[in-house]
């Protein structure tokens, strides 16, 4: 039988405003984390940028290894040149049940669709 991938969404936000949207500060994050995480735990979890609003950001990761990425993200101090700390302030199943009650509006086109409601 083929399963479907369960997934869950962690909002982090960072001190600084870092931008995640450029790929060498996306590759010094998935670095930092395959560093603090192993090789074993990032693989199962497959974290993945999903959006990023300021100094907010959303995570994709395998449902059961959120700890693990909260956890690696604790021990984060700097990405790259950059000193930073990073919290995170929500774990959810969806991206729409992840911004419910945190008031983080993403400048997405997609997702601001979705969360008010018109039909596409």
């Amino acid at each position: 039988m083929i399963y479907r991938r369960k997934i869950r969404y962690v909002l982090l936000e960072l001190t600084s405003n870092l931008d995640m949207k450029i790929k060498e500060n996306e590759y010094a994050f998935k670095n930092s984390l395959l560093s603090y995480m192993g090789e074993h735990n990032y693989a199962n979890a497959n974290p993945h940028i999903m959006r990023q609003d300021g100094d907010m950001f959303v995570v994709r990761v395998n449902r059961g290894m959120e700890r693990e990425l909260i956890l690696a993200t604790c021990f984060m101090k700097n990405i790259g040149n950059s000193r930073l700390g990073i919290y995170s302030l929500k774990t959810s199943g969806s991206i729409k049940g992840l911004l419910k009650d945190t008031g983080v509006y993403f400048k997405t086109r997609n997702v601001n669709r979705r969360l008010v409601g018109k039909k596409t």
